[in-house]
């Protein structure tokens, strides 16, 4: 069977799990801001304003740009999940 990346998806519903998942979405938001960052420089050299190519690094930069804004959503998301089972696994007793 095909395994699924934990880069985009959530393997296990275990405090592990969630704290790997939630790591990826920072390595993922990085790789995204760099791509981002590099659109907008290749966009900024362009001479010709009605190129093509000027118009796919807009699409390319755009397209970096809702990554992000996703990654951080997802991250927003998943920070009182790990605070709630962070609170969970210190109330409990070891055994």
């Amino acid at each position: 069977p095909r395994t699924r990346s934990p880069n985009y998806n959530l393997s296990g519903n275990s405090f592990a799990d969630i704290k790997k998942y939630e790591h990826y979405t920072r390595i993922n938001e990085g790789i995204h801001v760099l791509m981002a960052l590099l659109g907008l420089l290749v966009m900024y050299g362009e001479t010709d304003r009605y190129s093509i190519r000027g118009a796919f690094e807009f699409a390319a930069t755009a397209v970096n740009a809702y990554a992000v804004m996703l990654q951080r959503y997802n991250r927003a998301r998943i920070y009182p999940i790990l605070d709630k089972m962070e609170f969970r696994y210190e109330a409990e007793p070891e055994k």
